[in-house]
């Protein structure tokens, strides 16, 4: 079944037992795959909209393309990138408290990273010094400013510069 979906936030029980007592700036992530139905991929989505509501921590979401290299999870299909896209489209609806999501270029590849912006989200994160957690599952897509400024002017928006708290930086002064 395409489109199944694993988050990174933990199972129910897990999460009670782990939960902390104050969330901020914290970034889930939600990993695209074929390891759980849709319907647990969604009650993962309403945890986090009612986490959210009742905290207001997370500022931004980041549904990862799965990848299946190198974590005894070979045997698993990526997802499409339409998967991809379908799962950001869908957590931008359910997750309209949260304010960004964000188009992990390094995990979906600068081309779906791209169209993703016209999926719902707003942010396609940075460049990479170092990254090394997604390359060992198989994902090595590279970039540099000057790539992620032209994807993103390509796809009808105007590239903008934030630090981790999503402020604008300007570099003008």
């Amino acid at each position: 079944d395409p489109g199944r979906m694993v988050d990174h936030v933990g199972r129910q029980d897990e999460a009670q037992a782990a939960r902390p007592q104050r969330i901020d700036h914290l970034q889930p992530c939600l990993t695209v795959e074929h390891g759980q139905s849709i319907a647990a991929g969604l009650d993962h989505l309403l945890q986090l909209r009612a986490l959210q509501d009742e905290t207001s921590g997370f500022q931004c979401f980041i549904p990862l393309a799965f990848h299946n290299e190198n974590n005894g999870l070979e045997r698993l299909p990526e997802p499409t990138a339409f998967d991809d896209l379908k799962t950001l489209a869908v957590s931008r609806l359910m997750l309209d408290n949260i304010s960004h999501i964000k188009a992990y270029w390094v995990s979906m590849g600068l081309d779906v990273a791209q169209i993703a912006l016209r999926f719902g989200a707003d942010d396609m994160g940075s460049i990479m010094i170092e990254e090394n957690v997604v390359s060992a599952a198989g994902a090595h897509n590279e970039a540099n400013e000057r790539d992620l400024r032209y994807q993103i002017r390509e796809a009808g928006y105007r590239p903008q510069q934030r630090d981790i708290l999503y402020n604008y930086i300007n570099r003008d002064n």
